[in-house]
């Protein structure tokens, strides 16, 4: 039987079509002689959405939101599938991954009505504090449906977290946005004392006949800029680790520094590439502890919604997701969240290096160029 990959030889190399910011995607592509074509959003009425039209395309690479499932021209490379907020949506992935054996999630309790989830929650928040050997019984409350950030509330007290899940909107009648309610990590694992997330891009290249999924080989750790301490929750430079955030704290010091100080000092290192985690972890642990983690949690992640049908592949459909983990002090991988497009910008010296690495790997295996560009991504 000929593979995935070899069929996709045939495609007619003609035009394609990017979003202005994905500059690696398309730099990728017109490296491979293929023509970039104007394509303006078209206005479903009926549906209140915009897409981007394929046809005439041979390839499009836009948002999630932006694509229009149906009209996908057979054959086109679109780079997403129907279906894959069953991972990116907060509820949907701990309604999916609850349950499968070899997926560490922290302890997730969905709140769609204050009024009729919030015993669920007060009887979650005091079983665990019965159980609780440290004294602190600490949760994070997070908006669904946004991102970087927004909108966490870190809280300790009973009280603290019936407020963090109820905004001042639903007082003024604007109704219940959906929150999600997860156990803090107490014990995180810590790089040079500050607390650390790992973001991993996994993609799915096929769905049928086989499913193929492959994993970059260079993840990079998120650091917060403020040592770790659990005395006070309220300081997100300490407990998040969202880029977006930490770079609030790195303009402050670059503007607040004085004259002849150290930029160094007061502009803190927030991302560690790979070569910097395994320095630090050591080269047998990163890849038989901290990395074989990662790539069983992340296939078995994405076999759960597609054992369940969750996705549906129009056109030549393919898709690269973030997936975030964390580690505790015992090392144990934890799978905090799916990201759907994940941010391409080049944020920072590591993410400026890896990412055109990744892109253009994606796309060699995509089109099955250059012996599927294993050499920056493994199958899982």
């Amino acid at each position: 039987m000929a593979s995935a990959a070899a069929s996709r030889f045939d495609h007619p190399r003609h035009t394609f079509f990017c979003d202005l910011k994905f500059t690696d995607v398309r730099l990728s592509m017109m490296k491979r002689k293929w023509k970039l074509q104007r394509v303006r959003l078209k206005k479903d009425e009926e549906k209140k959405k915009s897409f981007f039209p394929t046809e005439g395309l041979g390839f499009l690479w836009t948002n999630y939101r932006h694509i229009d499932f149906l009209s996908i021209t057979e054959g086109t490379y679109v780079n997403h599938l129907e279906g894959v907020t069953a991972l990116s949506v907060k509820s949907n992935l701990w309604d999916h991954v609850k349950d499968k054996e070899g997926v560490r999630v922290p302890y997730t309790r969905v709140v769609r009505d204050l009024s009729v989830d919030w015993p669920l929650v007060a009887k979650d928040y005091e079983e665990n504090y019965a159980s609780c050997s440290s004294g602190r019984n600490t949760w994070i409350v997070k908006p669904m449906g946004l991102s970087c950030g927004r909108g966490i509330e870190i809280v300790e007290t009973l009280d603290a977290l019936k407020m963090a899940l109820t905004p001042s909107g639903v007082a003024e009648g604007s109704g219940y946005k959906p929150m999600v309610v997860q156990k803090y990590i107490p014990d995180p694992c810590l790089l040079g004392g500050k607390k650390f997330d790992v973001r991993v891009y996994v993609s799915i290249v096929s769905l049928k006949p086989t499913l193929e999924l492959y994993m970059f080989k260079r993840p990079y750790a998120r650091l917060s800029s403020v040592d770790f301490t659990m005395d006070d929750i309220s300081n997100k430079f300490i407990h998040l680790t969202n880029f977006s955030i930490q770079s609030v704290k790195r303009s402050e010091a670059q503007l607040n520094m004085k004259a002849g100080e150290n930029p160094s000092l007061s502009h803190p290192t927030v991302m560690w590439s790979t070569e910097d985690c395994v320095k630090h972890f050591g080269e047998a642990v990163w890849e038989s502890v901290i990395m074989s983690q990662f790539r069983e949690m992340s296939r078995k992640t994405i076999e759960a919604v597609v054992e369940k049908g969750c996705l549906t592949s129009y056109g030549r459909g393919f898709e690269m997701f973030g997936f975030d983990f964390m580690l505790n002090e015992q090392m144990e991988a934890f799978l905090i969240e799916v990201n759907l497009d994940p941010d391409q910008s080049h944020s920072t010296k590591v993410t400026s290096k890896i990412l055109p690495a990744a892109i253009d790997g994606l796309i060699n295996i995509v089109l099955g160029d250059d012996g599927g560009g294993n050499s920056a991504w493994e199958r899982l």
